[in-house]
Order: C-alpha cells, then structure tokens, then sequence
C-alpha cells in the first residue's frame, strides 16, 4: 500500500515541476537535436530566477505530510524519513535542473526565455513565485472538491458506458 502511495506520489510531483506552457516549439519535443549552450544556460538562468528550488522543497514538504497521513502513526515518521531520502537523491532540483532546463530549452527560444527571466526578476514575477505553490494547491483543492461533488454523477455515467463491469 505504501509503494503504490509513493508511485502515486512521485507521479503527481513530477506533473507539477513544468509550470510554464509553451507557445512554439523552436526545437521539437523528442528529438535528438542539438540545443545550443546558450539557450541551455538561458533556460538555467529561467528555472533559478522562477525561485523553483524553493518552490519544490516546498511542494515536497507539504506533500509528504499530506501523504503521511495515510501512513499509521507508528510508521509515519520512518516513512517521512524515507521518502524525503529518496527525493532528496533523485528529485531534488539540483538532480532535476538540467533536465528540467533542457525541456524548457526544447520548448522555447533564447529569447523568450530571456523574457520570462525579465519577468521573473520584476516585483510582479516576485509575486507570482510567493504565491503560485498556494494557488496551485488551491486549484487542486478546488478540483477535488468539484469532483467530489459531482462524484455519483461521474460514477452514473461510468456504469452506463460500462454496463455489467
């Protein structure tokens, strides 16, 4: 029950890394092109002015609380120690950043990075560093409770696409 936890765990973390959606892609997703120096580094320069070391250590923390709680008492601290261990050794920024900053250079120019980098940098982009980890759990409370709502609807629905199963 835990593994399947962790896996379920891991998985959400790593949907939440990306933040940005891309406008073009100068270099196609997938491919085995080159992506010059520069924009690898203009793509570093990205992630470290977006503060997402912060932002990540952040999201694991209070991620591995809320996964915790379904861990019994008497293993919770051990299953704590563990799974921040294991992220600590393989989805910690410093072990993500230069795949995170080769996919963002996958997905935008030199120059647009550079601009979000601007952004970043301005008292606005400050503030969306400050409060985008809140807003993302409050839209992620929003849709459980959307979806909770509106739950025997969904499961209505199910059954009648899949009579007999």
């Amino acid at each position: 029950m835990i593994t399947k936890k962790l896996i379920l765990f891991v998985t959400i973390i790593c949907a939440f890394i990306s933040t940005a959606n891309a406008q073009q892609a100068p270099v196609p997703s997938g491919t085995n092109t080159t992506i010059p120096a520069s924009r690898l580094q203009a793509a570093a320069d990205m992630l470290a002015a977006t503060g997402l070391s912060t932002q990540m250590d952040g999201m694991y923390k209070s991620m591995i609380d809320a996964s915790s709680t379904q861990i019994p008492a008497e293993n919770k601290e051990k299953f704590s120690l563990i799974l921040t261990s294991f992220l600590k050794k393989y989805m910690s920024y410093d072990m993500l950043k230069n795949d995170l900053a080769k996919i963002y250079a996958e997905e935008f120019t030199e120059q647009e990075l550079k601009d979000i980098t601007k952004f970043y940098l301005t008292p606005t982009g400050r503030k969306v560093n400050q409060k985008l980890s809140a807003l993302m759990q409050r839209g992620i409370q929003l849709g459980q409770s959307r979806m909770q709502a509106h739950l025997p609807e969904f499961q209505e629905e199910l059954k009648k696409a899949f009579p007999g199963q």
